[in-house]
């Protein structure tokens, strides 16, 4: 568990279905995440979901809990390859909880989390064009802003672009 001002990122518990379909379940959220994260969202899909969380070792995907319940999600996807040091960085918050900088501090404990326990150097962020809300929030978490990618994504039938944003760490010295 890292603990957040706001509560904590935490391991997901199957017990965080209902108020993973409960909040998931909003076509402001699904608009601006990839085709994976449908809508609408239901207990199955966030039964499935958990499933694949709770099976990642070590721990890349995490809920964003008040002392109640999740109220949103946050993750690590690692990259492979050349890109092993890096990991693309996703996330959501049930609406009821905008604007009160809770996924401000969810992002910057995670990139903390992936720098001192996963080793990684980079963490990116592609938020579309239409998503200046998060653009703020990376930004707000320290994240540089390295550039627009031109129709990158196409998303309900509409190609978008995409902001490209990354945090990065020093990488340790050669001995």
């Amino acid at each position: 568990m890292i603990v957040t001002p706001f509560g904590s990122l935490r391991i997901y518990s199957h017990a965080d279905a209902e108020s993973l379909a409960k909040y998931a379940d909003n076509p402001k959220i699904a608009e601006n995440l990839r085709d994976g994260f449908p809508h609408p969202y239901t207990r199955k899909n966030a039964i499935e979901f958990i499933d694949i969380a709770i099976s990642k070792n070590p721990p890349t995907l995490f809920a964003i809990a008040d002392s109640h319940e999740a109220i949103g999600g946050i993750g690590l996807m690692p990259k492979n390859d050349v890109h092993r040091l890096t990991a693309e960085l996703g996330y959501w918050l049930g609406e009821p909880f905008w604007g009160r900088g809770v996924v401000t501090e969810a992002v910057q404990a995670i990139v903390t989390y992936g720098f001192e326990k996963l080793g990684l150097l980079r963490i990116f962020a592609e938020p579309y064009d239409s998503n200046p809300a998060s653009c703020k929030v990376l930004e707000k978490a320290g994240f540089i802003f390295e550039g627009r990618l031109k129709n990158n994504v196409i998303k309900n039938g509409v190609i978008r672009d995409s902001m490209m944003y990354a945090i990065t760490r020093n990488p340790p010295k050669k001995q």
